[in-house]
């Protein structure tokens, strides 16, 4: 099992020419030692992973110290009509980048650096607010405790060093519903477990060591900065490569304990090493487990075997179990032996290597045999319901077992709701059935019904979906019924249906009458039920209805709802109505004028009517945002390209000579609050939060803040120079010819998600994408300074500094 890094990568197989390569992109690998199979597995964080005794997997980042490793990458969209959630998760109660409490002097060159960071003199993050320290932002080497030299209050606990600040950070960790949380040990509150005053310790690894202690890899070097990282004033009275030749390991135990001398598992006879599949230390039974199997002892499958049935110690039984498996001889008998077991550690050992098998014969009687079991256990319901995603049960049989599972679920609904909508694929008929006949929404079953009747919706069955909407409509007009229609027809997008695909043209007349008079009558009292309502009008627009929204939309009782009206017409918008919507522009508000400028630029034809009527009238051009116009001049296509360009020219020349020039006094000019916030909302929120307003595309502007100024302005005006894989943005082009720019933030075998500036995420199918292509640049626009006076930058920069969340 490797971690792979953020960067990802495409693996091939020189040996297996034939094979398609591996996307490790956003995920770790693991392979077999026997047949050298390669195999993707949920992970994707940088520099520590580490497992605990009961086989969790917990990863950390430089600036998340810890993350936990939710599900395995087996069951990842095997539902593709549902949003996969992320496998991995940030789990410290404290944040992220935690606070750390250093005893080390910060070195004289990093005070240097900071007070110059702080002036705007050189480039870099402004730590603490101007302190050079104070919180993670070096974390490495997560590793998780397994020995049994400590106290048993240090087991499983999670070590994790900061090699930045010379020192090594606890963590216990502590059920969360069906995930974790870590939490700094009560006693540790305001020190670390380890640190040093020596500027030259850099931990930076750990293992679980044979003696039952933990062991510390300390690279021990003077700088332990990257050179990109210090200015060259600075660097030039550093040795960077002092310490190179250098480097230690420390073994960390009790001041009381002594080193106990033990039998190796390598000196070990053949059946000592199933005795020490029950041995207190972890790292013995590990290695024990891995010498069996790695020298195919099956002779000895039945004292194996004998453990598993005999021992009242749970990890022995753990360990016989996994040993079996790696002999290929886990029978049926087996596993009722482990279902006999009161543990849940055994039982989910064996769903574990269930789910990483293709098949589960000669399982299958006995796993459902005892589903019940492991569906009423708290402990075990979340891995046993995500195990029926991969080796469904009869149809009937799934969907009862689903049903249960999400009503015994009291303390975590989340998770249990992607459990159970990733396993009822091969149910969902029978599911929706259970529910109707029992009259229930969803609303008091689901953490998230909307997800529900989404998935109904992409799935695209018109006689589940009818029957989904009959149920409904026929209930009283409330949020919980908007919501569940609202949210299939949202399913039903993503497969390119609409309501008149699925339902009667009498049941389409009824249900457009029934919401234009409640509309007309209730709307304005009700504005989050109206937006609703509107909404799904929208996928069920026809000639009438289009010239009640735009009489609507003529008149300025109705203006609170004008937005949610005009984006309602996406589907029948086309170049007769732009007369229309001109006549109309100057008394729409610019968030209406904005919906309008969406649909205009959803089609080609559409934006080359608006372009060209632009030449004409040059304030419909006044309410395009930066982001906007940046866009239209670098279009896919030539035609807009060039209709844009007669509109205005760029001249990116000009801000690269102002940074050089001008900027400068940009960072010391008394700043006007307002203004900043103006160009902010203007410019940067749809991709930034700050102060509450704004959409979180890009990087938190909370954190990037402290920066300083001078490393702010650097980063608007070379937005692709250093670029994080995460932020890189990608070009989706469709089977239907629809061309999708920006971040992935999240992917399946089965569904892609994608969100873009201004809050918009879009959920693509695989099936329906035609090429994918990383631009190699920041979602951030070049040139987004251009028409800016140098007081405009100086408020920006110092409203973007003065934020808060």
């Amino acid at each position: 099992h490797g971690a792979t890094g953020p960067a990802g990568g495409k693996v091939y197989s020189p040996l297996r020419p034939d094979q398609a390569p591996l996307n490790l992109r956003g995920k770790d690998f693991s392979f077999d030692p026997k047949t050298l199979e390669l195999r993707a597995e949920s992970g994707g964080a940088q520099n520590g992973m580490s497992f605990d005794s009961r086989g969790r997997k917990f990863v950390c980042s430089n600036s998340d110290h810890l993350q936990y490793i939710v599900y395995d990458e087996a069951f990842a969209g095997l539902n593709p009509f549902i949003k996969q959630q992320p496998a991995r998760i940030s789990i410290a109660e404290d944040g992220p980048a935690a606070p750390v409490f250093r005893i080390s002097p910060d070195e004289p060159w990093r005070i240097v650096r900071t007070k110059w960071r702080v002036a705007g003199a050189v480039r870099g993050p402004v730590e603490g607010g101007g302190n050079p320290s104070g919180y993670f932002t070096g974390a490495t080497g997560a590793t998780l405790y397994t020995g049994d030299a400590w106290a048993s209050e240090y087991a499983d606990h999670a070590f994790i060093a900061d090699c930045g600040s010379n020192l090594i950070h606890r963590k216990g960790i502590y059920p969360k519903g069906h995930v974790a949380t870590a939490r700094r040990p009560a006693e540790e509150s305001g020190i670390e477990f380890v640190r040093s005053s020596d500027i030259w310790f850099r931990p930076v690894q750990f293992s679980n060591a044979p003696d039952g202690n933990l062991y510390v890899m300390d690279m021990y070097r003077e700088v332990i900065e990257h050179p990109w990282s210090l200015p060259d004033g600075i660097k030039q009275f550093l040795d960077l490569n002092s310490g190179n030749n250098r480097g230690r390991i420390y073994r960390i135990r009790t001041i009381e304990g002594k080193i106990k001398q033990r039998k190796l598992p390598g000196e070990a006879k053949a059946m000592e090493l199933v005795q020490m599949l029950a041995h207190s230390n972890h790292w013995h039974r590990e290695t024990a487990r891995r010498l069996l199997v790695q020298g195919n002892m099956i002779h000895l499958q039945d004292a194996v075997r004998a453990l598993l049935k005999e021992s009242v110690d749970v990890s022995a039984q753990v360990n016989a179990v996994q040993v079996l498996h790696g002999f290929g001889s886990l029978t049926a008998d087996d596993v009722e032996t482990v279902f006999r077991s009161k543990s849940s550690a055994v039982h989910l050992a064996l769903l574990k290597l269930w789910g990483n098998r293709d098949e589960l014969s000669p399982f299958d009687v006995p796993f459902e045999k005892n589903i019940s079991q492991l569906i009423l256990n708290n402990e075990t319901r979340f891995q046993a319901t995500l195990l029926l995603s991969k080796f469904p049960l009869h149809s009937s049989r799934q969907s009862e077992f689903l049903w249960r599972a999400m009503s015994l679920e009291k303390e975590d609904k989340y998770w249990m709701q992607f459990a159970v909508l990733n396993a009822m694929h091969s149910c969902r008929s029978d599911f929706l059935n259970h529910m109707i006949a029992k009259g229930e929404i969803g609303s008091n079953l689901f953490h998230d019904t909307g997800a529900f009747y989404q998935f109904f919706g992409a799935s695209s069955d018109k006689k589940e979906i009818a029957q989904i909407f009959r149920f409904v409509f026929k209930a009283p007009i409330s949020m919980d019924t908007l919501d569940a229609l609202s949210s299939l027809s949202h399913g039903m997008r993503q497969n390119g249906k609409g309501w008149s695909t699925v339902l009667t043209d009498t049941e389409l007349a009824h249900a457009r009458e029934r919401y234009l008079v409640w509309i007309q009558s209730q709307a304005l009292d009700h504005l989050s039920a109206a937006g609703k309502i509107i909404g799904i009008m929208g996928e069920m627009m026809n000639e009438s209805l289009k010239q009640s929204w735009k009489t609507m939309l003529s008149q300025s009782e109705w203006a609170i709802l004008h937005s949610e009206l005009l984006a309602s017409l996406a589907n029948v918008f086309s170049l007769s109505d732009l007369d229309w919507v001109w006549g109309q522009w100057s008394s729409w508000s610019p968030s209406v004028r904005q919906v309008a400028l969406a649909l205009m630029m959803s089609r080609d034809e559409l934006l080359l009517a608006y372009l060209k009527s632009a030449q004409g009238k040059p304030e419909l051009i006044k309410d395009l945002t930066f982001s906007q116009r940046r866009n239209l001049q670098h279009h896919r296509s030539d035609k807009v390209q060039q209709s844009a360009s007669r509109l205005w020219n760029p001249s990116t020349e000009n801000v690269v000579k102002m940074s050089a020039e001008d900027f400068g006094e940009a960072l010391l000019l008394e700043a006007d609050m307002d203004n900043g916030q103006r160009i902010f909302n203007e410019r940067c929120a749809s991709c930034h939060r700050g102060n509450g307003e704004g959409f979180a595309l890009g990087p938190d502007l909370i954190s990037i803040k402290t920066s300083g100024k001078n490393r702010i302005l650097d980063s608007i005006l070379y937005p692709n120079r250093e670029v994080q894989p995460q932020y890189i943005s990608y070009e989706i082009e469709t089977t239907e010819g629809e061309s999708i720019v920006g971040l992935i933030a999240q992917e399946s075998r089965s569904l892609m998600v994608v969100k873009q500036a201004g809050g918009i995420t879009q959920t693509i199918q695989r099936e329906k994408i035609a090429s994918i292509d990383g631009t190699g640049n920041s979602i951030m626009p070049s040139g987004l300074l251009e028409e800016m006076t140098t007081q405009d930058v100086g408020d920006l920069l110092e409203y973007i500094v003065q934020l808060k969340r």
